[in-house]
């Protein structure tokens, strides 16, 4: 397929020509956004006395903020297979950044600086529903602790979501209701909506971490700490030749 913007480099990866981005090209599909009952139980029926006020507090937070679960349909997108690494950030955008190595991802001051930066790139921010759906369906699931899922350098295929505290295009809504079922972001003024972020916090300090890997995991960009980006582009639908 081509893309306006990109070339292809593999049978579903693409570089971004302006910035040598690469991303991955997700066909689109169906899941159930938010928290199901079976991922709540899986939760409730943990050992009893495992860091329980930080996961009880977890449950309490989600079984509002991660519901009521929406079945979303999604077109085919683009979105970068890493967020930004220091050297981006900090080389093309001049956001100074001295917490962590080239490789990793780069911390940014929030949405507001970013998305009129991603914008004259022809990029955006993914939709909350986008970036979960690519959660669930490249990486494996998590419903215990276990470190080995963070994720701290780049591949060459999706990787590392949950890891770092990435910014999505939503606006922050204190539950999922008014979600659309086709994915698209759910706009508004004030702080974005942000998923992921255990490798932050690393390392673990047995306070409930590695909830943030849970795919449904999402708080207001105004909650977190050294925020990610990873750009993601949408596909311009083809328009019927009149004949």
């Amino acid at each position: 397929m081509q893309i306006a913007g990109f070339v292809p480099i593999g049978d579903t990866r693409y570089r971004h020509i302006e910035t040598g981005l690469s991303f991955t090209l997700v066909p689109g599909g169906s899941f159930t956004m938010g928290m199901s009952d079976v991922e709540e139980q899986i939760l409730q029926e943990r050992p009893h006395d495992f860091e329980t006020e930080f996961v009880e507090q977890f449950l309490r937070e989600h079984q509002k903020w991660a519901r009521p679960t929406v079945d979303i349909a999604l077109a085919p997108f683009l979105i970068a297979n890493f967020p930004l690494n220091v050297e981006f950030v900090v080389s093309r955008w001049g956001f100074l950044d001295h917490l962590c190595e080239d490789f990793e991802a780069a911390y940014v001051p929030g949405s507001s600086e970013v998305i009129p930066l991603l914008s004259e790139l022809g990029l955006r921010l993914p939709s909350e529903a986008e970036w979960e759906y690519c959660h669930r369906q490249f990486l494996p699931p998590c419903h215990i602790p276990d470190d080995s899922l963070l994720c701290m350098e780049p591949e060459n295929t999706l990787c590392g979501f949950g890891s770092y505290a990435e910014i999505c295009a939503d606006a922050w809504h204190p539950s999922l209701s008014g979600i659309s079922q086709s994915g698209a972001a759910r706009m508004g003024v004030g702080p974005r909506s942000v998923r992921g972020g255990a490798a932050v916090l690393a390392p673990w300090q047995g306070c409930g971490e590695w909830t943030l890997l849970m795919p449904y995991c999402r708080y207001s960009e105004s909650q977190g700490e050294l925020l990610s980006v990873r750009p993601a582009a949408s596909i311009p639908s083809e328009k019927p030749v009149n004949v």
